[in-house]
């Protein structure tokens, strides 16, 4: 199987929108969801800082070493780093975050028990250890299907202050993100790529889409 679960002494945690201890950022997006099921420690989805970090599946070495720029330069201005546990942008922004000794959330498109990739079975531990955690709105069986996806993605920005995509192709899903962060009023920024690059087509579309909402990543401070 590609797919593993987080199980052993871990143990999931259900909290509802009615909890005090419910993340108060994802408590004010349209369409909250009304359970979370948390694998970890609850307090890294209510920092007083988060941002989003995401991007492609297929990324490149550029759009990897950037991730690994931005993650811990977040780690150093005192924020938790948001993301998906995915291949390739998402993967390297968790681990990025780690090494720097910081806190980092990943939500997942499915149920605990069949969502999260095999291949990540050491970076999910990792997150668990560094008092992270691995959140999702779907209980622990729940297969991931095309449509959990783009759900999952209102929570990943809702979570957070801000999102950043690191390379996102033309209808990349993390654009889908992107576009949940302006719609839930948070920021959103876009790193550019080479203008003829297939992995930043869809981060500089989006720019020049929503020029004035959405801004544009120039340095790392």
């Amino acid at each position: 199987s590609r797919r593993y679960a987080v199980r052993a002494e871990r143990r999931l945690r259900a909290v509802t929108a009615e909890e005090p201890r419910y993340p108060v950022r994802l408590r004010s997006i349209a369409m909250p969801p009304h359970v979370l099921f948390v694998l970890g420690d609850v307090e890294a989805l209510d920092r007083e800082r988060a941002t989003a970090v995401v991007g492609t599946r297929r990324a490149t070495t550029w759009g990897r070493t950037a991730a690994g720029k931005i993650a811990p330069a977040l780690v150093t201005a005192e924020a938790a780093v948001l993301s998906g546990l995915a291949y390739g942008i998402d993967g390297s922004a968790h681990e990025a975050a780690v090494r720097a000794g910081g806190i980092t959330a990943a939500v997942i498109g499915g149920g605990h028990a069949t969502a999260i990739p095999a291949d990540h079975r050491r970076l999910a531990r990792a997150i668990l250890d560094a008092d992270g955690a691995i959140v999702s709105e779907l209980a622990p069986d729940v297969e991931p299907t095309r449509g959990t996806f783009p759900r999952r993605n209102r929570i990943i920005s809702g979570l957070s202050d801000a999102t950043v995509v690191v390379e996102a192709p033309a209808r990349s899903g993390a654009l889908v993100t992107a576009s949940w962060a302006l719609e839930q009023g948070r920021g959103c920024f876009l790193v550019p790529g080479a203008f003829d690059a297939p992995a930043s087509a869809g981060c500089l579309a989006f720019l020049r889409e929503f020029h004035g909402e959405a801004r544009l990543v120039a340095g790392i401070p």
